[in-house]
């Protein structure tokens, strides 16, 4: 906290003593602490047990001069700042004096006392400015000591780059985490040791936090290691601000390798959809033996039948007795036999149950088809490719088909011609379906409450539409909804608003992952308690 005037004390060193009275009449006037010797010996012993902010010193006093003076209270460490006072002035005497350290100097004449208050105002205001420049000198040789210290024993990689991405400084971590020596880096852009991928993004965040906004950002990417081999990095930017200007002197970051955690993560959600698939298992199957039973039943009625007419047929082969006979004993032949095998029954019936049986064949195999699409996770699906989303949101209504029918009807607004977007298919394929099956849970849980009313289905409502470059995707159910409370939460890790036993909190968070981080995408959730939920997704065409 700023000194004030009352806190300050004038010691002033003159063997005038009326001068002196006067000196200091003037400096309590004006506000200031004052204290008063006579002699050179004086100031000596004053100094042995107390202390003032600045003197005010006669250039000659009685047993010794203002020199020999300062510098005797330099070699004991005494010396405080000072103000010389002369009788007489002079360039020589001036220059001599500010040698000596003085902070300025006065002149005994008829202005002495009108000016003097003014003069240690302004030498008082520059002694405080220089303490507060060494102050802020050592806290900023303080606070790079610190720097200093964290960055050198951090395990994370701390680097400063310019606005632009040169980096400035990088601690030795960046040895231990990519095998570069830091002087092996410093000077270079961070976009140079970037995947080509990931550099347009990189230089997007960079550029982000090096705005006039100067706002801190987290982004992963992928940094080369020394060898050629690429790791995944997660950084976080934070904008240094220079304290006088106000403006972004350099950016701050700090680097972590996160390889591991996000092949746990992809590991996570390879075994979330593997969960999925094996709580949707019974329906699915069911969906499954539905068409395979009639199939089944359709392939025997066409054996049966193909075994009552491939006998008829083979009377009529030549050689053989109705093939030899005229045409009215053979036409007489074969209307006895039709009569006989019930042909006119087979002819209405058999084209049907071939046409039932394909329609079964087409439902397994689009079953099967939607299965492998969600469960595969080979190399080509760990890159982005185009994919149709009126395509991948099918084949998740497909496979939660089970789910669904029972308690909701599905309502489709799909846009004819929605671009293919570039994305992570297998990973949209884990959202669509964790949404469709959060959709009709949430349907059930309000037909099984009080507020079901009739009990009726509830409806499920998914649209597909474009959105300047972006598809955006709703899914809308009319179920139980979600309290004011719990939507915050719902993108958190392993929370969740389902019974106790009922879900692992994982679905969400996973959800909020793969949009928002893995397809740059967003992510929102509008819902109301007893009337439904409604998730808007949108998903960039081209993120690169």
């Amino acid at each position: 906290m700023r000194k004030q005037k009352h806190d300050y004390v004038i010691l002033v060193v003159d063997d005038d003593e009326g001068m002196s009275c006067l000196i200091q009449k003037y400096l309590k006037r004006d506000g200031y602490q004052t204290a008063f010797v006579g002699s050179g010996q004086a100031l000596l012993s004053w100094l042995e047990t107390q202390s003032a902010d600045l003197m005010l010193l006669d250039y000659k006093l009685p047993d010794m001069t203002g020199e020999a003076l300062i510098n005797r209270l330099r070699e004991k460490k005494l010396l405080l700042p000072f103000v010389m006072i002369t009788g007489h002035g002079g360039e020589r005497v001036t220059v001599e004096m500010m040698k000596l350290g003085a902070q300025d100097y006065l002149i005994k004449d008829g202005d002495l006392l009108e000016t003097l208050p003014t003069v240690v105002t302004q030498v008082i205001e520059k002694l405080e400015q220089s303490a507060r420049l060494v102050e802020a000198e050592e806290e900023l040789r303080k606070s790079e000591e610190r720097f200093r210290l964290l960055a050198e024993n951090a395990t994370d990689l701390i680097s400063r780059q310019t606005r632009d991405g040169l980096l400035l400084y990088v601690s030795p971590a960046s040895k231990l985490l990519l095998g570069y020596d830091p002087e092996d880096m410093m000077g270079r852009y961070l976009t140079e040791f970037c995947h080509p991928n990931d550099a347009t993004k990189l230089k997007t965040v960079i550029a982000k936090v090096g705005s006039e906004v100067g706002t801190a950002d987290t982004l992963e990417y992928r940094v080369r290691k020394n060898g050629d081999r690429y790791a995944w990095f997660e950084t976080t930017f934070k904008p240094i601000f220079d304290s006088a200007t106000g403006e972004i002197e350099e950016i701050q970051g700090a680097s972590r390798d996160i390889s591991k955690r996000r092949s746990l993560e992809s590991d996570l959600r390879q075994a979330q959809k593997m969960e999925a698939v094996g709580v949707l298992a019974a329906g699915i199957a069911h969906e499954i033996n539905t068409p395979m039973q009639f199939i089944k039943d359709n392939t025997r009625f066409t054996l049966e039948s193909v075994t009552q007419i491939l006998p008829m047929l083979e009377k009529f082969r030549p050689g053989n007795q109705a093939g030899d006979s005229d045409a009215d004993t053979a036409r007489q032949v074969l209307f006895t036999e039709s009569e006989e095998r019930e042909i006119e029954y087979m002819n209405g019936q058999l084209p049907m149950a071939i046409r039932e049986t394909l329609e079964g064949l087409d439902h397994v195999i689009s079953i099967v088809s939607a299965m492998k699409e969600f469960s595969y996770s080979g190399i080509s699906r760990k890159t982005k490719s185009m994919v149709n989303i009126n395509k991948c949101l099918n084949s998740a209504a497909l496979l939660a088909r089970n789910e669904i029918k029972y308690v909701a009807d599905l309502v489709w607004h799909m846009h004819p011609q929605l671009p293919d977007i570039l994305s992570y298919p297998d990973d949209l394929n884990q959202v669509f379906l964790n949404l469709l099956v959060n959709a009709s849970h949430a349907i059930a849980d309000k037909i099984k409450s009080k507020t079901a009313g009739n009990g009726s289905k509830g409806l499920i409502t998914v649209t597909t539409d474009v959105e300047n470059e972006s598809v955006r995707i709703s899914i809308a159910d009319n179920g139980k909804g979600m309290k004011e409370t719990e939507t915050p939460r719902i993108f958190e890790p392993f929370y969740t608003t389902k019974d106790v036993g009922k879900g692992t909190g994982i679905g969400l968070s996973i959800v909020h992952e793969i949009i928002v981080n893995k397809h740059n995408g967003r992510i929102d959730v509008v819902t109301e308690l007893n009337v439904g939920t409604t998730f808007h997704i949108v998903l960039p065409i081209n993120e690169e």
